[in-house]
């Protein structure tokens, strides 16, 4: 309740009537003012001081709006700055259902003085948050409980390997019972020179905008990680056995009866001890696909390394035997097997923290278009190496153009088409410093940098564009086939349903994506007999293959992550909203309170965000 100083400030703002509708119980609707506000603030990008003295601003311009004048008397009607955060955090938490984070000590690094030592760290449980989210509005949407049965059924279907002796099939129910659920791992930079891992869970089969679908597990900053040691478990060692102890009674539904190092539980969680998670139903999760990059699964769940020698986690493909070896993309030469699942599961591939957990084994480690194809992967690869020919066509000619001229003539090919096309997602300007690297024009590989959506659009443009200046050589024609089989491949993905293709298409995703990897083959192999850096084979093109066999199982789409990386990217962005003044250690201290405000504001919130 405000104050007599805050309410004769209220009195002055808005008049008497005003000020009984502000502490009147029953609350008209939220103006829009007040929504964007508070959006504005849990995301991020706005103080709490910003939003008092906005909101201020708009009652002594004559705004009579109570909700508003209830940010306008915040920290005594702005006289006690300090006072305003505080204030504001304790109001959006007012009915707030979720549970509060779990605290643990963690061995760490302090950066300021590189000695070892032990802070908290929190980890948001998931066995808590999925016992809470039932009770929101947006619950639905974020878990799609009413897309669980088919989903099982495709996967029946369609006979993915990963049903095999799969635990969850014991309970007669599973298919109504459990959600095919993701982990998702990466790292974001939130300030200068540091960068957090970020762990998240969600629903496969969601709908929801990424705040209110991907649901933090732990995030720490790197610059005081400290790595495992004989004898000593290292930062994140400690996190992830905590996240694992809460995922499995997320499997079993029930709440767990002891810690997860074994000790008794706090008092508001043993009153919980062997209940279900929710009453009068059974939601269980399970893991079904684990998500991130080449470098998050290599580095961090200790999968095989694109440097080591064996270096596929689902194959024998090999980087030193030329028997087995990863580069051959020809469907009729390759050399390597697959993994077979009855052996993975008898000896993981990994012992990693997360392929303990039921189910979840190296098959359950998603191939990601966005970072196999778009974000510098096969497509960039490609269109790198198609307009450093295109640019640079006869090294040491010199009545060749400028390579400037050259790639004005080139953009405006490409400008026609996009607008023939009626791109979406357009690059601004092609620059030559977007393909190669202008100080070693010839010694390096060139590949394309841009944002995924803009790759993708790109590589159908471009696509256009060759076929129309392609000659009867057999390397103009292969370089038009390989672009209109990634086109065709990437159509087939994009106009089917998001999550299973129908057989058919199945087999023709696969079968163009093939098509696309052999004339790929062949321009690499011609760049290497004229020794031109041209067309390089990379660890990427060998899961881009694994890729195309997966469509049997289900969409490409299902997994990719474009709303993951949105997801770790705002989560950045709040990160770097908390930290001035915090050493790195403290940071989750001031992180998980805010993150929880801002998951219960936007669940709590039927509308389409703005931020």
């Amino acid at each position: 309740m405000p104050g007599y100083l805050q309410r004769l400030e209220l009195d002055r703002c808005v008049g008497e009537e005003g000020a009984a509708d502000a502490n009147d119980d029953t609350e008209d609707e939220e103006s829009p003012l007040r929504l964007m506000l508070l959006e504005l603030f849990v995301a991020g990008h706005m103080s709490a001081t910003a939003v008092q003295k906005l909101s201020h601003a708009a009652i002594l311009s004559g705004l009579t709006s109570s909700d508003v004048a209830s940010l306008a008397v915040l920290g005594a009607v702005g006289h006690q700055p300090g006072n305003i955060s505080r204030d504001l955090m304790r109001s959006l938490n007012h009915g707030n259902d979720l549970p509060a984070p779990f605290r643990v000590k963690v061995p760490c690094i302090d950066p300021g003085t590189e000695e070892y030592c032990v802070a908290d760290a929190y980890v948001m449980l998931p066995h808590r948050l999925l016992a809470a989210l039932p009770s929101y509005e947006e619950y639905d949407a974020a878990i799609r409980p009413d897309l669980i049965p088919g989903f099982w059924d495709n996967v029946e279907k369609t006979g993915d390997p990963r049903l095999t002796r799969h635990p969850m099939t014991a309970t007669a129910s599973w298919k109504t019972t459990y959600i095919p659920g993701y982990l998702h791992g990466d790292g974001v930079e939130f300030v200068n020179g540091d960068s957090l891992m970020v762990y998240h869970w969600g629903s496969l089969l969601n709908t929801a905008p990424s705040m209110t679908s991907c649901f933090l597990l732990a995030a720490w900053p790197k610059s005081c990680t400290t790595k495992a040691k004989p004898g000593e478990p290292g930062t994140w060692e400690v996190l992830l056995q905590v996240i694992c102890w809460s995922l499995q009674a997320c499997f079993a539904g029930t709440h767990p009866d002891i810690g997860p190092f074994g000790e008794e539980l706090p008092a508001d969680m043993k009153s919980l001890a062997g209940r279900p998670l929710v009453d009068g139903s059974d939601p269980r999760l399970t893991i079904w696909q684990i998500l991130g990059d080449h470098e998050f699964f290599s580095n961090e769940l200790k999968l095989p390394h694109w440097n080591c020698h064996d270096v596929c986690w689902l194959c024998t493909a090999s980087s030193v035997d030329a028997n087995r070896d990863f580069k051959e993309l020809r469907s009729c030469e390759i050399g390597w097997v697959m993994r077979d699942i009855e052996v993975e599961l008898a000896s993981p591939i990994s012992q990693h923290e997360f392929f303990r957990l039921p189910g979840v084994t190296c098959w359950s480690v998603a191939l990601d278009a966005l970072h196999i194809l778009y974000t510098n992967g096969v497509f960039a690869r490609l269109l790198g190496s198609y307009f450093h020919e295109v640019v640079y066509p006869n090294r040491g000619d010199r009545r060749r153009l400028p390579a400037t001229v050259t790639l004005s003539r080139l953009w405006m090919e490409i400008s026609q088409e996009y607008r023939a096309q009626k791109s979406q997602h357009r690059l601004t300007k092609l620059k030559l410093g977007m393909f190669v690297n202008v100080q070693k024009i010839h010694t390096r590989y060139p590949h394309f940098s841009g944002k995924a959506a803009e790759t993708r659009e790109l590589l159908q443009v471009v696509a256009a564009v060759v076929q129309r200046n392609c000659s009867n050589t057999l390397h103009d024609m292969h370089r038009a086939a390989c672009f209109k089989c990634f086109v065709d491949f990437d159509n087939t993905i994009s106009n089917n349903a998001r999550d299973f293709l129908p057989a058919e298409q199945g087999m023709r995703a696969c079968r163009k994506l093939h098509q696309a990897l052999e004339h790929y083959s062949w321009l690499n192999a011609w760049a290497e007999e004229r020794s031109k850096l041209l067309y390089p084979i990379t660890i990427k093109f060998h899961t881009s293959y694994h890729l195309g066999q997966m469509c049997k199982y289900h969409n490409p789409r299902l997994n990719w992550t474009f709303k993951c990386e949105d997801f770790v990217g705002r989560l950045a962005k709040l990160g770097h909203s908390v930290c001035f003044g915090l050493k790195a250690t403290q940071l989750t201290t001031k992180l998980f309170p805010k993150y929880c405000v801002q998951l219960h504001f936007l669940m709590s919130h039927s509308f389409t965000s703005t931020v």
